[in-house]
């Protein structure tokens, strides 16, 4: 019987791989979604930075959004726009919060390990 070999897909160059064609495509599309969304700062944390993702993870992504001072609202519907957006975009399922909803130690930790795109 054949020896089973890890798929090159699993690989740590292959996670690596992915994690940079995701802020890749994010990079490229952050003008849009800045004008679009009202976003000041999108950030990636979770098992997909860590390189530790199943190729059933969803990607974790935290959002900042620009002051509302400039007389623009986030309503939850755009929020559940923007989610819906990054999951086309991606083509994978995305979990979306905001970065200023982070409390107490699981929210330091998210915070410490908060990549900045």
């Amino acid at each position: 019987m054949p020896e089973a070999h890890p798929s090159s897909e699993d690989s740590p160059a292959s996670s690596d791989r992915e994690i940079q064609s995701i802020r890749s495509q994010l990079r490229e599309a952050l003008p849009r979604l800045r004008e679009k969304y009202a976003i000041d700062r999108l950030y990636l944390h979770g098992s997909r930075v860590r390189e530790e993702a199943s190729p059933e993870s969803d990607l974790d992504v935290l959002v900042d959004f620009q002051d509302t001072m400039a007389g623009r609202e986030v309503s939850l519907l755009d929020f559940i726009a923007l989610k819906q957006e990054l999951e086309e975009l991606l083509s994978m399922e995305v979990d979306l919060g905001e970065r200023k909803a982070l409390r107490g130690p699981a929210g330091e930790k998210i915070q410490e390990e908060a990549e900045s795109i």
